[in-house]
């Protein structure tokens, strides 16, 4: 190497000795090849060319070990503050009809819809996510609007050093475990969400999850004055939830929540004690077991009915790891589950049978409360059971084609087999309306329902899907509702970006 290059070079890289022996001469076809300098020509002087170029040495005591460092992208810094927009357009078609033990046959049509607005700001570590909804059931009749906020929060979400602390401040959606006690109502066009707070710190073998609030009632859907909307009525919840991960088969988690509820029949004070265990035992195979105990009072008046409930929930899933057929990437899978819920027979003379949202008896109840759970998630998707007097078995199978990277086609039969742990107690619909009360019934089979249900997914913002539910009452059933069988159409398409 001439003197010049090695003075052009000098301010550019750093020399340090190496015991190393030169390295070999590279092949003609190598794709990492440098070409080499000619001794015979004298290089330009260019500085620039020297801070890019990286000639290696042919032999001697030195390599080149650093160079200087690269020259800027000149790519533009990130905003601050990033903003995302989105939309949401929910509407589904749901075509019904009752047949009673008689013969009587009624047919009704209902259409959900649900419109919403969606903005969100981000910078860093800090959030603000909000969404605005229009929603209401159309058909015969037309349901009452629920139009305002759905979700309005700030939140913190960090990943530090020994956890993830997430902290949410404001009208959200919250669920929790199974959704056995909280979840969104994802199926109803006005949905749920909380005004409240919640705290989450999350490690690596555990955590600890806190929640607080009260029901969110939008103030634009309301007729009354703002003290008369909020005096109304009351739904004050709070949860204290923590999990550890002792192994990828056993994740273990405690929690304690309490729930106060007020309107103008009655006073809930209820507090729940729970325990989920939740794994993988092999590949696919999934399990869970819960179970609850609830205690409290019930305020009637001036009588205070004591309060003491229970419920258990057992699941086995699986769906192959891989898929069954590479070409449509066709995954199968089944699903048993086991769910009870207790209830209490009602006295004869009992108020519930004039008011249903009373308790059954003057003297006990031991109807388990979970007005806040993922009811069409579990008792059927015909929304005929709620969590409460009821057991539920269950079998599934499904399928899950992945036609191509956006497209994957989901198909499921279930097949449920309901009774009621008492049988002179309530039988009530998801919504809490009551089907009907028999004291004397002593029937405890209530029910069969087949569901089967088909979906489209487009990505990741449309969906498509179609289902057919029957329930045809057993003897308990038609005993307490009078009904023989009860039928449901449903068309459903959502889009959600």
């Amino acid at each position: 190497m001439t003197l010049p290059s090695t003075l052009a070079l000098a301010g550019a890289l750093t020399l340090a000795p190496s015991s190393e022996p030169p390295a070999p001469a590279l092949a003609p076809d190598d794709a990492n090849e440098v070409p080499r300098e000619d001794p015979g020509e004298v290089p330009r002087e260019d500085p620039d060319a020297a801070l890019e170029q990286v000639i290696p040495e042919p032999a001697g005591d030195y390599v080149i070990v650093e160079t200087a460092p690269p020259m800027a992208s000149g790519e533009p810094a990130p905003p601050p503050v990033e903003f995302r927009a989105g939309a949401m357009i929910m509407t589904r078609a749901e075509f019904r009809r009752a047949r009673t033990v008689d013969g009587e046959s009624t047919p009704t049509t209902v259409i959900p819809n649900r419109l919403r607005a969606k903005l969100e700001a981000k910078a860093r570590d800090v959030r603000a996510y909000a969404e605005f909804q229009e929603a209401r059931n159309l058909g015969d009749p037309i349901g009452a609007p629920r139009t305002g906020f759905h979700q309005l929060f700030g939140e913190y979400d960090a990943k530090l050093r020994r956890a993830d602390v997430l902290v949410r401040l404001g009208r959200q959606e919250y669920g929790l475990g199974t959704r056995h006690l909280f979840w969104i109502a994802p199926w109803g066009a006005r949905m749920r969400s909380w005004d409240g707070a919640r705290v989450t710190v999350d490690a690596p073998r555990g955590g600890v999850e806190l929640f607080a609030g009260s029901l969110a009632r939008p103030l634009l859907s309301s007729s009354l004055r703002l003290v008369d909307h909020i005096a109304a009525s009351q739904a004050l919840t709070w949860v204290v939830n923590g999990y550890v991960r002792a192994h990828e088969a056993l994740v273990i988690e405690a929690l304690v929540t309490g729930g106060h509820e007020r309107d103008a029949s009655q006073t809930r004070h209820l507090v729940t004690t729970g325990l989920h265990l939740h794994g993988e035992l092999a590949p696919g195979l999934r399990y869970d077991a819960e179970g609850h105990v609830q205690l409290g009072t019930i305020e009637v008046g001036r009588a205070v009915i004591p309060h003491l409930a229970g419920s258990a929930f057992a699941e086995l899933d699986y769906l192959t790891p891989e898929p069954v057929d590479p070409h449509n990437k066709l995954r199968l899978g089944a699903t048993a589950t086991f769910d009870f819920m207790s209830g209490s027979d009602c006295d004869s003379d009992s108020d519930a049978l004039d008011d249903p949202s009373l308790p059954c008896s003057s003297t006990r109840s031991a109807d388990y409360h979970s007005p806040w759970m993922a009811r069409h998630r579990w008792y059927g998707w015909a929304d005929r059971f709620w969590g409460g007097n009821v057991i539920d078995a269950a079998l599934a199978v499904r399928s899950q084609a992945q036609i191509t990277d956006d497209l994957r086609i989901d198909l499921q039969l279930v097949n449920h087999l309901f009774a009621f742990p008492e049988p002179g107690g309530p039988w009530r619909n998801t919504g809490g309306t009551l089907i009907g009360i028999d004291p004397d019934n002593d029937e405890r089979l209530a029910a069969h329902e087949v569901d089967v249900e088909g979906g489209l997914r487009f990505r990741e913002w449309l969906s498509f899907d179609i289902g057919w539910h029957v329930v045809t009452s057993l003897a308990g059933g038609r005993a307490v509702s009078g009904l023989a069988q009860w039928q449901r159409v449903y068309v459903q398409i959502v889009v959600d970006f």
